[in-house]
Parts: C-alpha cells; structure tokens; sequence
C-alpha cells in the first residue's frame, strides 16, 4: 500500500511566502510597513512585473516602498509625482502567484478602484 503525503512546499502560496520573507530581508532598509491604503483618485496604477523593478523605482525618485499584508496577498507600492507603481505577492488566483513571482508571462492589463487600466511595467538598463 502506498502513502502519499503532499507538504505544500511547492504550493503558490507557500512560493509566495517566501519571496515575500525573501524581499523583506534583503530590502529592509527601503521598506515602510503601512496599514493598508486606497491608491488616490484618477491616480493611474502601475503594475511591474518583478520586485527589483518597484525598488529601482524607490531609489531613482527618493521614495521607500510601502508595504502591508492583507488576506493573504503582500502589496508594494511607491507613490511618486500622482503615479502608483505597484508589485503584489500571494495574489489569490494560481496565475496571478505565478505571474508575480518572475516568471515570463505578462500579466494583462487589470483595472484599479480609479477604473483606470494597470499595466505592467518593466525598467531595463538605467
């Protein structure tokens, strides 16, 4: 008789986890914990596609990025000059963990609490 035990150590929410833990060690010093905000109205949203983007960002506007937990998803935001840049960890649904952990796909375009369409945004070189 065989046994099968799954321990979640490859679940989506387990990966997130710990590239959430991940961020917050290595990012510390430009990390603000927050409680959870509203992002301004007609405000576009921004969504980028890796961490390392959103603190590139932080650093070439002077900004800290902002940081709660909430149901389970880690959001990142840096607000700089009426636009927010977004990075979130722990999305709900498979493909959107999938997405925010680095991997190629690009996620489609998503539409804010502004109704104003996110799209993603990646920064190469400088």
């Amino acid at each position: 008789m065989a046994v099968s035990i799954s321990t979640g150590v490859g679940s989506p929410a387990v990966r997130s986890r710990r590239h959430t833990s991940a961020i917050r060690r290595r990012y510390a010093p430009l990390l603000a914990a927050v409680q959870p905000i509203t992002t301004p109205p007609n405000s576009p949203v921004i969504e980028v596609n890796a961490f390392t983007t959103l603190a590139t960002l932080a650093e070439r506007c002077g900004q800290l990025v902002l940081h709660w937990s909430r149901s389970g998803m880690d959001t990142f935001l840096v607000l700089d000059e009426g636009t927010t840049y977004r990075y979130r960890t722990g999305a709900a649904d498979d493909v959107a963990t999938t997405q925010h952990l680095g991997h190629p796909s690009t996620p489609a375009a998503r539409t804010t609490n502004t109704g104003l369409p996110t799209l993603p945004l990646t920064l190469r070189g400088k």
